[in-house]
């Protein structure tokens, strides 16, 4: 029996095999290091998966929390492109008119229509209706520019101006159906 190859390697193997960032020649077992230090979710080293899940344009996704925010959209299409256009997020999953899936930085939003959320509203009678002052906070570089960019592509805003506190700063736009997103540059 070979010891070499069952444990990966091949005898004139001159990689550094002591290096476990280093992966060996054809690696495919689950203990391969990844290409992202110490993000759990990256994808690993040298595998290729034909079963891995792909977004639109057929890149890999990243697997993002099993926990998410959801939003409830009059339009999932027109979500779709906002925040995947305006903000930087991946579509995940597109299940229009009813539902998608969009991420970014690991955070899952969940877009979807009341009826795709569940027909019936809470048991209190109230509507299910996006809206509301609790809203997606995301951070960002350069506050400015980014206001400056979003303005130009017509994007409503919340907060007429850029407001600052101890922490940094701030300003609140809309999605397209009025959910609150806080867009934040910390103090530096």
């Amino acid at each position: 029996m070979d010891v070499l190859k069952l444990l990966g390697g091949e005898e004139d193997d001159d990689e550094k095999v002591d290096d476990p960032r280093v992966p060996r020649k054809g690696r495919h077992d689950p203990h391969a290091p990844r290409s992202g230090a110490d993000d759990p979710h990256a994808p690993r080293q040298g595998i290729t998966d034909p079963h891995t899940s792909r977004d639109a344009r057929g890149k890999p996704l990243v697997r993002t929390s099993s926990v998410g925010i959801l939003y409830i959209v009059h339009d999932v299409r027109a979500a779709i492109e906002f925040y995947t256009g305006q903000l930087g997020f991946v579509l995940e999953k597109d299940s229009s008119p009813a539902f998608a899936a969009v991420w970014r930085s690991g955070v899952r939003l969940l877009l979807t229509t009341a009826g795709g959320a569940g027909e019936q509203g809470p048991d209190n009678g109230k509507r299910q209706e996006p809206g509301g002052w609790n809203r997606l906070h995301l951070t960002t570089r350069d506050l400015v520019a980014d206001v400056k960019r979003l303005r130009a592509a017509g994007v409503k805003f919340r907060t007429t101006e850029v407001m600052s506190g101890h922490g940094g700063a701030q300003v609140i736009i809309e999605d397209p159906s009025g959910n609150a997103v806080e867009l934040f540059q910390a103090v530096s």
